[in-house]
């Protein structure tokens, strides 16, 4: 069997989500042949491992902790050519690789209604309709949701892991639990992670998910966190060292079993690092970007269930301190919802069983 994977470009949690998918394929379909489509992300971390094509993506303006539609457009007042030069390479592969499955996750340029084809989005149409009546929407988000809904017709079917377990199937769309590298119980025990990782006691966990709108939040955060009595370890800051009570990695290929092993976690709201925070059932700091609408969304469901703690911050130059102090606090009472919690991280298994229906 021959699989063709396109995947975006921006942030880890697309790349990692297929890393799952593409292991699930292999423990079932070990000859399987897989070739990747991406840029900047996908591109690195699939480079060496998989025959690449590399394709222009957009850009993405992430200096500020604010998603604007604006500064998008002008960013790409070019990648409508670089998008039908996309198409056009894809098209190309595709005659070349002759594939038995596409799979677009969340890159437009692949998206078709051929019937061996599906694409992967982030964004739950449903969770979008219970938003809007509860809080409304601006004109931020109802661009955002109309630039989804159009590549949503333009696909044959769309699957969308769920971060807290699928909807019911509707037409063209067909829900799946979160999507997670590895079940907690694949892992070692706490003990024997702790003495692995040579941590002295349990850290509180940031990741920033591989863009640069963490950056500044982190920034922020290097002042504030060594008044806590709590050790920290940083994840997707581009300087690695170690302080007082703080470790800095750029990435790491292990992170589940720092995740296994934490506390609590402070992050944005992207949905591959949110989904593996409700699978590890650890408590969370959440602060999602302004005006992005799937981090809106995402946040807003954790928020909804009271699974962890979200803070819409205005500016970088909010309450950041008093937010992680009352985080830290209430990290125990968050830990007993989430034990109560039960969902199943199988959303990679669900697809393979789509896959077979394909086949």
């Amino acid at each position: 069997m021959r699989i063709l994977i396109a995947v975006t470009g921006i942030g880890f949690g697309h790349t990692l989500r297929d890393y799952a998918l593409i292991n699930e394929i292999f423990k079932k379909y070990p000859k399987t042949e897989i070739r990747i489509i991406g840029y900047g992300i996908s591109s690195r971390l699939f480079k060496n491992k998989f025959p690449l094509t590399e394709i222009k993506g957009p850009k993405l303006p992430d200096y500020e902790f604010n998603y604007k539609i604006r500064n998008i457009m002008i960013s790409n007042l070019f990648y409508p050519i670089h998008y039908l030069f996309n198409k056009a390479k894809i098209s190309n592969i595709i005659k070349k690789f002759q594939p038995d499955i596409l799979i677009s996750d969340f890159e437009p340029s692949a998206i078709s209604k051929d019937k061996k084809s599906f694409a992967i989005f982030n964004f739950n149409p449903n969770t979008l309709k219970d938003y809007g009546k509860e809080k409304g929407s601006n004109h931020s988000v109802r661009i955002q949701a109309g630039y989804v809904k159009h590549y949503y017709e333009k696909s044959n079917k769309v699957v969308i892991p769920t971060i807290f377990g699928p909807n019911r199937n509707s037409g063209k769309f067909f829900y799946t639990n979160p999507i997670v590298r590895m079940q907690p119980n694949e892992l070692e025990s706490e003990k024997k992670l702790m003495k692995k990782l040579k941590l002295k006691k349990k850290p509180i966990l940031i990741t920033i998910g591989g863009s640069n709108f963490g950056i500044g939040l982190v920034k922020k955060l290097l002042g504030i966190i060594p008044k806590f009595g709590e050790d920290f370890i940083i994840f997707g800051y581009p300087e690695e060292k170690t302080g007082k009570n703080i470790k800095i990695f750029r990435f790491k290929e292990n992170f589940l079993e720092y995740l296994k092993v934490c506390k609590g976690i402070i992050t944005l709201a992207g949905h591959n690092t949110l989904s593996e925070i409700i699978v590890y059932k650890k408590p969370s700091l959440i602060f999602p970007v302004r005006n992005h609408i799937e981090q809106i969304l995402n946040a807003y469901e954790i928020e909804k269930k009271r699974y962890g703690i979200v803070k819409n911050l205005e500016s970088l130059d909010g309450n950041l301190e008093f937010y992680i102090n009352d985080f830290i606090e209430k990290i125990p009472s968050v830990q007993k919802r989430l034990n109560k919690l039960k969902v199943r991280g199988t959303g990679a298994e669900e697809i393979v069983k789509m896959i077979d229906r394909f086949k």
